[in-house]
């Protein structure tokens, strides 16, 4: 959240200065984003130094955002803010992201976002900026990454720690590409799934039996509490079953949670 700033001056005159300078820095223009037709994605080009770009991006609860920037200056960056109130950038706006040069993410809720272009060092600097949007629902993407089981673990169960699976391969564009899903099973070692499906939010798989042990799941994907800042981004509950020699021996309900940050 951006703090507002208080000036104190004495004269008209130094408030005046003042206010055209502040005017300077927030933005070169405030341009709004257009799509062309049948596309998803829109590439801008354009300079910041002493002044900034502001683009206006208009956007839905649950569409999906990839966002890159490139410049022959290093130090080009980009900040997304959710404007409340209909104020100018920076007065009443929620930072979304700071200082990046690449990001994807899910909107939480309907409006404008602004994507704002700037260089800290005040250098001229040319940039490019590449934005994808997609629509609302679920992808491969969200179901790569580390899924922890929540709760213990139910009899029969006992070691299952949750699931790691890697669906996507992450390019320095801020676009993942989508690659042939594979990933393990977490308990008391590593069971490699043998087959993966996943339709939407819907996942199921088998792993390959190690010592006539094998596992198989079927769930579904959601997400986590968008109002707690601790709460897991994504959660799968399904039902996970344990077999042994083909036949089964245990199952349960499960509720896994991702990760993030774990390798």
């Amino acid at each position: 959240m951006c703090k507002r700033k208080l000036i104190l001056a004495t004269t008209l005159c130094v408030i005046t200065i003042f206010t055209l300078s502040v005017a300077r820095a927030w933005a070169q223009s405030n341009t709004r984003i257009q799509f062309p037709p049948g596309r998803d994605t829109v590439t801008l080009k354009g300079t910041v130094g002493e002044s900034n770009k502001d683009y206006v991006l208009r956007a839905s609860e649950g569409q999906r955002i990839y966002v890159n920037l490139t410049s022959s200056e290093p130090y080009g960056r980009f900040n997304i803010y959710r404007t409340n109130y209909d104020e100018r950038l920076g007065d009443a706006g929620e930072m979304i992201l700071k200082d990046a040069t690449g990001w994807n993410g899910i909107f939480e809720a309907d409006g404008d976002y602004h994507l704002y272009v700037f260089n800290p060092n005040g250098k001229t600097t040319p940039f490019t900026l590449e934005v994808t949007i997609l629509p609302a629902g679920f992808l491969a993407d969200d179901f790569e990454g580390y899924f922890e089981l929540r709760g213990k673990a139910a009899k029969g169960l006992e070691g299952f720690q949750g699931i790691e699976m890697t669906t996507v391969d992450f390019r320095p564009n801020g676009r993942p590409l989508q690659v042939k899903p594979h990933g393990d099973v977490r308990a008391h070692g590593l069971y490699r799934m043998a087959s993966i499906k996943i339709d939407g939010a819907n996942l199921s798989f088998e792993t390959l039996a190690q010592r006539g042990v094998s596992y198989q799941f079927t769930g579904t994907l959601s997400r986590g509490n968008r109002n707690d800042p601790n709460a897991s981004p994504f959660v799968l509950k399904g039902h996970l079953i344990k077999k042994l020699n083909e036949r089964k021996v245990a199952e349960a309900d499960v509720k896994l949670e991702l990760v993030e940050g774990v390798d």
